[in-house]
């Protein structure tokens, strides 16, 4: 049988490419030509993904706080989950115009990694209605792109054990019973 041709290093040779089809039409035929096939339509793209349920959350809340205080939406972050902790009213401010700290649920993205890691405090709470509406912006770009993001419980499960660390109890059963007393020794 023949030997298919190689290479210098033994690799096979590849196939040599086939003829152009002969055409017996003239330049002057041009009109009689079929019409090359239309490639075929790429299919639409599915508005079907899910979106997280955190998502439609994130877009009421952030529509509710557009015209209202920060201390307006307080009763509806809290019916949806958000912790918030106590009002506070500075000496200066107006009735209804005070602080909070507001953290979100356990299974939304994290606050800490999406707006407050580059504060220079209060890196773990939201506390103003600009940091509320850019949290829930960034959430609803987060949900839109499908982007990978980690979530406000991973976190918490995170700075529980920094603050472990920081106390030297690295241990993590704390529920443990204690050791036993050694045995005395019998002389």
């Amino acid at each position: 049988p023949p030997r298919a041709p190689c290479d210098d290093l033994g690799m096979l040779a590849p196939p040599a490419p086939a003829p152009a089809p002969q055409s017996n039409m003239t330049d002057d035929d041009d009109d009689a030509r079929p019409p090359a096939p239309e490639p075929a339509a790429a299919a639409p793209p599915t508005t079907t993904q899910a979106q997280p349920a955190w998502a439609a959350v994130c877009a009421e809340v952030l529509a509710a706080i557009q015209d209202s205080t920060l201390v307006g939406v307080r009763d509806r972050l809290v019916s949806r989950g958000f912790r918030c902790g106590p009002v506070y009213n500075g000496s200066k401010q107006k009735f209804g115009q005070g602080y909070y700290e507001i953290r979100p649920p356990p299974a939304f993205p994290s606050s800490y990694y999406l707006i407050t890691k580059s504060n220079r405090t209060n890196k773990e709470v939201l506390r103003s209605k600009s940091q509320l509406v850019k949290y829930f912006e960034t959430c609803l770009a987060l949900a839109r792109s499908g982007g990978a993001y980690r979530k406000q419980s991973e976190r918490d499960a995170e700075r529980e054990a920094e603050l472990r660390a920081w106390r030297g109890d690295d241990d993590e059963d704390d529920d443990a019973a204690p050791a036993p007393a050694p045995a005395a020794q019998v002389e």
